[in-house]
């Protein structure tokens, strides 16, 4: 029977015996033996598919050990399998143990064994007879007994099995009778260990039963009690649908005249919904008088009741926060008296009838909302209605339901009224059309203009819908709308409206487009800045309209000049009324800053008696020319400074100018200025304080011989007085030989020490203005210079030698630029050496434009040698490409490496500047400071190749850069993406780049996709968050984002 049972087994060569598979490969078995023996049996393996593992079934362990307690694995329990609830899986297995023997526990049967008592027949037939001790002892018994129960192998022996063993043996006959002897007790043995298997079969089944019946006593109570339950919620369920019934019924009762109400209110609502023409609000209502409620019969009558607006609240001007109701509610207004009662109930009863039903039970419908009247706070907020009705939340029901009675009164009485509401079917209801509402305002006493009728304001939503509102739901909605509109119409003015300064530069051509402009304003209110030009005869009632637009747009800074092409014309014969209007500007409304330009004799024709008050305002300016030697400059003065104690800053402009500066430091005296304080008054007076600066703004020398030399006269300099009060002097129409001496006398008068020197030189011979700051520094070095050239034709080297000692002279120099135009001449290039003296060691700004001559380019210093230059710009016109020369020296110029260029590049040397000689030495006071980085580069009208713009791109620093500009050049898409990946940083973290604006309006990057360009832009975005991409026409940029 062995060798029969594993005859369809292989024993694969793993090393380990107990490794059995089946000979096909497909199966697997698990090697088990008894706790007490040697023997080894196996049993097929399952795959479970809860757990996707190979696993024994308990039952097929039982088949061989009916006994079997528990497996073993060494010295550890092998456990049921379980699922996630940690309950057994059913049917019961154990896991599969690989290349292992477990052990098969089995339980105690009771009998009076030893150890092995388990055991089956089965450990006797691997036992020759001829092995066995021939002995009938009760001990031989006893161990032959022992061996009943082995699992391994079948427990049935036949004799031939028997009587073929013996036959094998060779042993003796008698030793074969007494083992035969022997095995014929065994059945003995197999009876006994089968009862008592069938004794603890039984015994495990009755106590199963006893508890299945113990379940079923306990199931049988749950489905009484469940059958109660169930009763008890049919009860509940036929006292709800009763319950129902009669709310039911309640509802048909009081809902049947509320359904009707509703319907007429959607269809009157819906009939009027689409009154785009309609320039009355349609909603209103009546409320009677508190005094007259009812007359001597106890009735109301027609003449007893106000009629109010309601604010047509919807979703398009709802508001966020704050205690603004946020439905149809009653405007904030006083009401209007009804003056022809009864025709007017005749004409608008059915109407107002149902206005008033759906402001007191409540409707929703085309996007508004009307609450009952028990859920809102009706009286809220309605001071001016309660001026003239007693209107509080314990009588606002009241008055609504006396006014719906009067009204329902009013259709019975009515010919072709209905006589209750039920009776009127809501498919007659007419509503009410635009000739109805047109004649609305003929039957009430308006004294108020008719565009804010009950204190409501027409709004057009973006569906095309009028909507009138009251004041706080149209704010937000109209002020986005009038935003834009302004825009639109300074625009078309060809003027600049900044949206984010909330700044208008405008020039207007006639009252009417200044009207539509004033309109605007107001409706896009604050307005923080306004510079209007007005280029036509203005009268008075322009410039009351002008002030009252000022003053209700909440202007802050205005400044009025004339037109290009004439100044502002006044009426002479209104003169003094004109001028008030003027001085009414400084005194009302929110101006914190004047500026009166194009004006002439302003300062003459206004009294003294016209000056008002102004407390907020701050700055005053007046460009006019006047003349300190006449009295009435004195009288306006001294009007200024009285009338405005708050005075920060005061520009004049005169051409007398030793004469205002006498007024004003001798005859009004400076303690009149409420910023300086006795003791800088008294320092003042005294001398001791430093008190003038020299600040020379806008200046324009110009000759007036034919042949371009000879005389010449400033145009617009300008000095400051006292820094401490701001006091500015604009002179003009001077000559400069006597401007020169005025301002040496004063210097050396008053002992002025010069603070700052600020002058820029435009297209004029400069010499007279060189050789006074010459003079002037020699006499007492300044402490700041500013000092602008843009255009070096105008200069001399005469000029240059006395700007040199000037620049040398300074302790601070916060700006000094000069501008190199067509350098093709001969003598321009030969300025080109004044660069590298005190000038190029202080220069913080150059520029060149035009084509440079080639030999020109290597006399041109670069960054490291312009230690203080913060700004270089070079603009190329009209050329097809640029040299290598100059794409060497821009690359060179905008390098980070502080080397020298011959390390950077092996063309031209560009050390080689012996053909420019320096020039002689100056000696300097100042000491000069390390270098500071470049902040601004410009490469405008430059033509580079792709390879050149790589090059340039990648020596740009855009740690230390602030602005970037390649205006009307060759710069494309392919660029952009190649200074993308060359900023530094990563998208998303905090960046430390400096660039803040990228100039990039008319250049080839238009040629590019858009979508690409905009890819590009959101890249660097992400890079830098604060920049400023400036693109498109020049003319008309886009800031983007």
């Amino acid at each position: 029977n062995k060798s029969h049972a594993f005859n369809a087994f292989t024993h694969l060569p793993f090393g380990r015996k107990n490794v059995v598979m089946d000979a096909t490969g497909d199966r697997h078995f698990q090697a088990f033996r008894s706790h007490s023996t040697s023997e080894v049996f196996h049993v097929q393996t399952k795959l479970d598919k809860t757990t996707g593992q190979q696993a024994i079934l308990w039952k097929d362990i039982l088949l061989p050990c009916p006994d079997a307690k528990y497996v073993v694995n060494g010295t550890k329990v092998v456990s049921f399998m379980t699922g996630d609830d940690f309950e057994d899986l059913i049917p019961l297995r154990i896991e599969h143990h690989p290349h292992t023997t477990l052990e098969v526990v089995l339980r105690n049967t009771g009998n009076k064994t030893d150890d092995t008592s388990g055991n089956t027949i089965t450990r006797l037939s691997a036992i020759s007879p001829l092995e066995a001790e021939p002995s009938n002892s009760p001990t031989q018994a006893g161990k032959l007994r022992s061996q009943v129960g082995r699992p391994c192998y079948p427990t049935h022996l036949s004799k031939s099995h028997v009587s073929s063993t013996i036959g094998l043996t060779g042993r003796s006959a008698t030793t074969a009778l007494e083992s035969q002897a022997s095995l014929e007790s065994y059945p003995l043995v197999i009876v006994d260990s089968q009862v008592n298997q069938t004794t603890g079969i039984m015994a495990a089944i009755d106590q199963h039963f006893n508890n299945l019946k113990v379940e079923m006593e306990k199931i049988k109570a749950l489905k009484t009690q469940l059958v109660q339950t169930q009763k008890n919620i049919h009860q509940a369920q036929h006292h709800v649908e009763e319950k129902q019934q009669e709310v039911t019924q309640t509802q048909k009762q009081f809902l049947s005249p509320l359904a009707i109400i509703q319907n007429r209110t959607k269809v009157l609502l819906s009939k009027t919904y689409e009154l785009h023409e309609s320039s009355f609000p349609r909603l209103f209502i009546i409320l009677p008088y508190p005094e007259e409620r009812q007359d001597t019969f106890g009735r109301l009558t027609s003449d007893q009741f106000r009629l109010f607006f309601l604010c047509e609240c919807t979703k398009h001007t709802t508001t966020e926060g704050g205690d603004i109701l946020d439905e149809i509610h009653l405007a904030n207004h006083e009401g209007y008296h009804i003056s022809k009662p009864t025709e007017f109930f005749e004409k608008f009863g059915s109407y107002i009838l149902t206005v008033m039903q759906m402001f007191k039970y409540g409707i929703a419908i085309a996007g508004a909302v009307v609450p009952p009247l028990e859920e809102i706070n009706v009286v809220k907020g309605m001071d001016k209605i309660q001026k003239y009705i007693d209107l509080t939340e314990n009588t606002i029901g009241t008055m609504i339901d006396e006014s719906i009675s009067f009204l329902e009164q009013q259709q019975k009485r009515t010919p072709n009224g209905a006589g209750t509401t039920d009776q009127i079917g809501f498919d007659e209801l007419e509503g009410l059309e635009y000739p109805d509402l047109s004649c609305l305002k003929s039957y009430l006493r308006v004294r108020e203009r008719a565009y804010v009728l009950g204190g409501l304001y027409r709004i057009i939503t973006v569906e095309g819908h009028v909507k009138w509102v009251c004041a706080d739901h149209s704010q937000t909605n109209r002020r986005d709308d009038a935003i834009h509109s302004l825009g639109e119409i300074v625009k078309v003015n060809r003027g600049i409206f900044m949206k984010k300064l909330g700044a208008v530069h405008v020039g207007v051509a006639s009252s009417t487009l200044a009207r539509q402009i004033y309109d605007a304003m107001v409706k896009a209110q604050p307005i923080q800045k306004l510079v209007i030009s007005m280029g036509w005869q203005t009268t008075m009632d322009d410039l009351i309209i002008f002030t009252d637009a000022v003053t209700q747009a909440s202007v802050k800074h205005l400044e009025i000049i004339g037109s290009p092409t004439r100044e502002i014309v006044v009426d002479t014969n209104e003169g003094d009324l004109h001028d008030s209007i003027f001085i009414r500007l400084a005194s009302r409304g929110k101006i914190q800053s004047l500026h009166l330009g194009g004006i002439d004799d302003f300062s003459k024709r206004v009294s003294s008696s016209s000056w008002m008050t102004s407390q907020q305002l701050r700055v005053f300016k007046y460009s006019p020319s006047i003349n300190p030697r006449e009295g009435d400059t004195e009288s306006f003065l001294s009007a200024i400074l009285n009338n405005i104690p708050g005075l920060a800053e005061l520009q004049l402009r005169t051409s007398q100018v030793e004469s205002l500066v006498v007024l004003v430091a001798d005859k009004l005296g400076l303690p009149q200025f409420s910023v300086v304080t006795d003791l800088e008054a008294n320092c003042w007076n005294s001398g001791v304080v430093a008190s003038l600066r020299f600040s020379f703004q806008r200046i324009s020398l110009t000759s007036t011989a034919p042949n371009g030399s000879g005389e010449t006269s400033i145009g617009h300099p300008e000095v400051n007085l006292n820094s401490r009060t701001n006091l500015r002097l604009i002179i003009s129409n001077y000559e400069p030989e006597s401007f020169t001496e005025d301002l040496l006398s004063l210097h050396s008068k008053y002992d002025w020490p010069i603070g700052n020197i600020d002058v820029v030189a435009s297209n004029f011979v400069f010499y007279p203005m060189a050789r006074f700051l010459d003079e002037l520094t020699e006499m007492k070095a300044p402490k700041h210079l500013s000092l602008s050239i843009k255009d070096t034709l105008s200069v001399s080297t005469r000029d240059l030698q006395h700007m040199e000692r000037v620049v040398g002279r300074a302790q601070y120099v916060t700006k000094l630029g000069i501008y190199f135009g067509k350098l093709k001449a001969e003598a321009e290039q030969e300025k080109l050496r004044y660069l590298h003296g005190p000038i190029g060691k202080r220069l913080t700004k150059l520029v060149f434009e035009g084509d440079i001559p080639g030999p020109c380019i290597p006399a041109l210093l670069t960054k490291d040698l312009l230690p203080m230059l913060k700004s270089f710009k070079a603009v190329n016109m009209n050329l097809p490409f640029v040299s290598e020369d100059w794409i060497q020296y821009i690359v060179a110029m905008a390098s980070i490496s502080s080397g020298s260029r011959d390390t950077l590049y092996s063309g031209t040397s560009f050390r080689n500047v012996s053909s420019i000689p320096p020039p002689e030495s100056t000696t300097s006071t100042y000491s000069l400071r390390d270098g500071t980085p470049l902040r601004k580069f410009k490469i405008n009208s430059n033509r580079l190749q792709p390879k050149d713009w790589v090059t340039l791109i990648r020596a740009l620093d855009f740690m230390t850069l602030e602005s970037v500009s390649f205006q009307n050049s060759s710069f494309s898409l392919e660029q952009l993406g190649v200074l993308v990946d060359h900023v530094p940083g990563e998208a998303g973290k905090l960046s430390a780049v400096s660039l803040q604006s990228l100039n990039l309006t008319w250049t080839d990057i238009e040629e590019g996709d858009d979508n690409a360009v905009l890819e590009q832009f959101t890249r660097l975005k992400k890079k830098i968050p604060h920049i400023e991409i400036i693109y498109g026409d020049s003319e008309d940029p886009i800031f983007w984002p």
